[in-house]
């Protein structure tokens, strides 16, 4: 939390002066933006190190519904774009609330000026990107405060280990045939179901899946939902 002064007022991304410190990052001062400094500083000096993998500002939405990510386009590397769009993508397979019909990577719309006239090119997510050489995995990650359009139907997770298939999630979170989404199956086919009201599990799952997509992402991840088993070792996990 970079405006902890601010929170402390019942403000949201605003500090004592009422300045949205995620303006600030293109030129911060140690008098007006002390934090947004220091912060943008040692995310540089990790990334002069070879030590930066990924950036993630994480922030809640109160008009757009969802949780979702912004990321930066880069039109003369079809490599890097592809990069950029594969975490958002991951995490939409890994959770049942992440909407990626919702992110959106086009710098002509993401750098815009917002409602307050403040160009969003001063963000966080916009200059750490141009500043590490178009680091294809620097986001911002949005949630609404209340709730969002769509929801995802997962896979069944593999554990590479037990090579076996894992068919009962660890929460209702996570299983959008659960309760808690109600029932979206008609003559066997999955329908479309509006959004639950968002909660603390909620928002936790969706930080759960971006770690699990970086795991994922590196190849690493013991228990994935990306690996179709031969039909042969289709049985639960004990």
């Amino acid at each position: 939390m970079l405006n902890p002064d601010g929170v402390t007022r019942g403000q949201w991304r605003f500090d004592t002066n009422g300045v949205n410190l995620n303006r600030e990052y293109f030129n911060p001062s140690e008098e007006d933006a002390p934090t947004i400094l220091a912060a943008k500083n040692a995310i540089l000096d990790d990334h002069e190190k070879g030590n930066l993998k990924m950036y993630v500002d994480f922030h809640a939405h109160a008009s757009k519904k969802g949780c979702f990510i912004y990321g930066n386009s880069d039109s003369t590397n079809i490599d890097k774009t592809t990069e950029t769009h594969m975490i958002p993508k991951l995490m939409s397979m890994n959770s049942v609330n992440f909407d990626m019909n919702s992110c959106n990577f086009e710098e002509s719309e993401n750098n815009v000026k917002d409602l307050r006239n403040e160009c969003r090119s001063g963000s966080s997510r916009a200059i750490i990107g141009k500043l590490t050489d178009n680091n294809p995995l620097v986001y911002t990650l949005e949630a609404n405060y209340t709730t969002g359009r769509r929801i995802n139907v997962l896979q069944a997770r593999y554990d590479k280990i037990r090579e076996k298939r894992i068919y009962q999630e660890d929460s209702k979170v996570q299983d959008a045939l659960s309760s808690l989404y109600g029932d979206i199956i008609n003559n066997g086919e999955v329908m479309s179901s509006p959004s639950p009201w968002f909660s603390p599990p909620i928002w936790h799952d969706i930080g759960q899946s971006l770690l699990v997509a970086l795991l994922d992402y590196d190849h690493i991840n013991p228990i994935s939902r990306l690996i179709t088993a031969p039909e042969q070792d289709l049985g639960e996990a004990v």
